[in-house]
């Protein structure tokens, strides 16, 4: 009885240790693949490109991690509503901005401070995603 309980609790460990180590991965991935974009944006952007205001960042940076957030908890809607905003930001020109070096600085804390958070946390700042999904003004 004691070695069933023993493999019982290993396995338990193991299903939740793999969970935690597949989302971190998709973190780390997402947020490459975010930078990577932005990167992209200020080598390939020309001398007339706007520049990328902090709140819009970091708005756009909350529609992507909340995405996959809202996925992750079967979130349906508020992952409906989310993916529907970054598509019209993306749409709208956001990748083509410049970010300047304070944005950047204030992207890297958010990002930081997703990833550090909880699941009530998280619901919090997702929360504000879902605002700026439906006040951003950088969609018209």
């Amino acid at each position: 009885m004691k070695a069933y309980i023993k493999n019982r609790d290993k396995l338990k460990y193991q299903s939740i240790k793999h969970r935690y180590d597949e989302k971190i991965k998709g973190e780390v991935w997402m947020k490459k693949i975010f930078l990577a974009g932005l990167v992209s944006c200020v080598f390939a952007g020309s001398a007339m490109a706007d520049t990328l205001e902090t709140d819009d960042a970091i708005g756009m940076a909350s529609l992507m991690m909340c995405s996959t957030f809202y996925s992750e908890n079967e979130m349906v809607i508020e992952g409906t509503i989310v993916n529907r905003s970054m598509s019209a930001h993306r749409d709208a020109g956001i990748d083509e901005m410049i970010m300047t070096p304070e944005t950047s600085a204030n992207l890297d804390k958010y990002v930081a401070q997703f990833q550090a958070a909880d699941k009530e946390q998280s619901m919090k700042l997702c929360d504000a995603a879902l605002k700026y999904a439906r006040e951003s003004n950088f969609v018209k």
